[in-house]
């Protein structure tokens, strides 16, 4: 993905997969998905892939969590789990 959907991207995604009762993901940007459940529960999550190997980690329900809040959340897990590796390795 070039740039990170809106709000009405995320929407329109919703509204279109929700009926479909199908498990479905939207890459959000910059390591941010969105997965769409059978049950139609949205749920924001963060992935990064460290030597190959996914790390993921829920961060809410949408519309509990906004996407600027999802955003800033995978922000700082990345910057964290970053550091970790970093400091793990030196």
């Amino acid at each position: 993905r070039d740039r990170p959907i809106t709000v009405a991207e995320l929407e329109k995604f919703i509204c279109t997969n929700l009926p479909k009762r199908k498990r479905t993901t939207l890459n959000c940007g910059g390591n941010l998905f969105l997965l769409l459940q059978q049950s139609g529960m949205a749920i924001f999550y963060f992935r990064m892939r460290i030597n190959g190997i996914d790390t993921k980690k829920n961060i809410g329900s949408y519309p509990d969590i906004s996407l600027k809040e999802a955003r800033v959340h995978t922000s700082e897990k990345g910057s964290a789990i970053s550091q970790k590796w970093h400091y793990a390795f030196t």
